[in-house]
């Protein structure tokens, strides 16, 4: 009975601390240099989101994808594609990415 109410805690930390943690996880996991970090901060987002916690998933990743830093944005956008397999609102996605794909420069095409 001991281990039911220690796993109960770290249940409710869990879903306090989603923000906090995802936060984390866009700054500093997601484009780690090291392969084993990365698919351990993807495999931390897709858990969040199987505890229904995907809006605060999907609100850090799309702060991610305002980042300065190219790679993190790309790790965003891979995190995302693999998050939209779950329950992510296909809507919210679209516009942010739409914002992404327009180029302020003239000489830049997308293909």
């Amino acid at each position: 009975m001991h281990n039911i109410d220690i796993r109960l805690l770290k249940w409710a930390s869990v879903h306090r601390t989603v923000g906090e943690v995802m936060a984390g996880i866009v700054a500093k996991c997601i484009s780690a240099p090291k392969t084993k970090t990365r698919e351990l901060a993807l495999q931390i987002v897709l858990l969040y989101i199987e505890i229904e916690k995907h809006e605060a998933v999907q609100e850090e990743l799309l702060k991610g994808m305002d980042h300065k830093n190219p790679k993190t944005v790309s790790s965003c956008i891979a995190a995302m594609t693999q998050a939209l397999r779950y329950v992510m609102s296909l809507l919210t996605c679209m516009l942010r990415v739409q914002k992404l794909l327009v180029s302020k420069k003239t000489h830049i095409l997308f293909i």
